[in-house]
């Protein structure tokens, strides 16, 4: 509860838990589905220094907390933030760059389209699997990210020793926020419209609802206007939609410009190849 100490919130949840287990073991029992305790974790979030634990136990069995699990390959942990799913995709990622280097070296340069379909095959699904979540990482893990994905594309086109920027104008290939528009493009006509995500939609209107200005709703909460609690999740309350409808908005312009735009690449050479553009002039 909003309004109630941290103590007492702990004490609901470790009551909340306790019902849950014996609801677990009576399920076991009755379904002869043993539970492997030794797997069984306990994770508590929360942003009070020196806090106390609920005490759960399951058959006598203390139930070891933890500060991060995995659950369909995303590590969730107690830490706000998404760095160490960022850091595990992204090692995945280098080892497969590892093996296309080897892979690489019996593929002589001039066959781009096969190396460029073996960086799609092996290295571009764990970028697709950061795309989910790319609305929440810092500027400075999506750049991180970018950038990496950006030494994919140097490895296949054996760009060594040029920036980012120059290397797509160059190779005239897709940004990793082109492949990410074309992610989210799909996913949010899906979300929009598609019966498995009524709660994501519902989500969407509990933050209308509690950023609107009239405060319709305190009183039949039992808010006064001037709650403390409510005004602070007014002010604190952002949700993901905003950002990707302003993502899509804005690179709906930019889409596949490396590759359509020649503008960047006349850029490139008069940068690196200055005496040929003089010598253009000159003959004119």
């Amino acid at each position: 509860a909003l309004e109630k100490r941290f103590s007492e919130n702990i004490k609901y949840v470790e009551d909340q838990a306790k019902q849950a287990l014996q609801a677990l073991e009576k399920f076991a029992e009755n379904y002869i589905l043993p539970v492997n305790t030794n797997k069984t974790k306990a994770m508590i979030v929360h942003n009070v220094v020196a806090s106390i634990e609920p005490e759960l136990k399951y058959k006598n069995v203390s139930i070891e907390y933890v500060t991060s699990y995995k659950c369909l390959g995303v590590e969730i942990c107690s830490k706000l933030g998404w760095s160490k799913h960022i850091d595990y995709r992204l090692k995945l990622v280098r080892k497969s760059y590892c093996g296309l280097r080897k892979i690489f070296k019996s593929i002589p340069r001039n066959e781009i389209k096969l190396r460029r379909k073996l960086f799609l095959a092996f290295s571009l699904p764990h970028f697709i699997w950061l795309f989910f979540t790319w609305f929440f990482y810092t500027e400075k893990q999506c750049a991180q990210i970018e950038h990496i994905y950006n030494t994919g594309v140097r490895l296949v086109y054996s760009m060594w020793g040029f920036e980012d920027l120059t290397t797509l104008a160059v190779c005239r290939e897709l940004s990793l926020r082109d492949y990410l528009y074309r992610y989210w493009i799909k996913l949010y006509k899906h979300l929009e419209v598609s019966s498995e995500a009524v709660s994501y939609r519902q989500t969407w209107t509990s933050f209308v609802i509690s950023t609107d200005t009239r405060k319709s709703y305190y009183k039949s909460m039992g808010f006064r206007k001037n709650s403390k609690f409510p005004n602070r999740l007014a002010e604190r309350a952002h949700h993901s939609k905003l950002d990707i409808l302003t993502f899509i908005n804005m690179h709906r312009t930019q889409f596949r410009v490396f590759q359509i735009s020649s503008a960047i690449l006349e850029t490139f050479i008069l940068k690196y190849f200055p005496v040929f553009h003089d010598e253009k002039e000159d003959n004119t």
